[in-house]
């Protein structure tokens, strides 16, 4: 598991610094995509003992919500049948804590 946080100074040791800020930069893209934010999400359901299907309600705040929504409402859309999507919020904020650039909250019943 990687836990990881875009912070000033953040390095790889043994790399030198370009290529690590490049690396790092790459990693942070792809754990900051909304396909990953979906798929964390789906493991917590499991975790829980629920599914999809048990979904009722989701609130998503994105913070680049121009730039981000398109690809937000698609990965939703393909996560749920088109007659029967959960109720939805989607929501711009400033900012979300450690930087993230989307958060996501389900409501399930079981």
């Amino acid at each position: 598991m990687l836990y990881l946080g875009r912070r000033r100074n953040a390095y790889l040791e043994g790399l030198p610094l370009a290529e690590s800020e490049m690396l790092l930069d790459e990693i942070w893209h792809y754990a900051t995509t909304e396909d990953i934010a979906w798929r964390h999400r789906w493991r917590a359901l499991a975790g829980a003992g629920a599914s999809l299907a048990d979904v009722v309600s989701c609130r998503v705040f994105i913070t680049h919500f121009d730039r981000d929504y398109a690809a937000m409402n698609a990965a939703y859309a393909g996560y749920f049948p088109a007659d029967r999507l959960p109720a939805r919020t989607c929501v711009g904020v400033t900012g979300l804590a450690r930087g993230g650039l989307v958060e996501i909250d389900l409501i399930a019943r079981r």
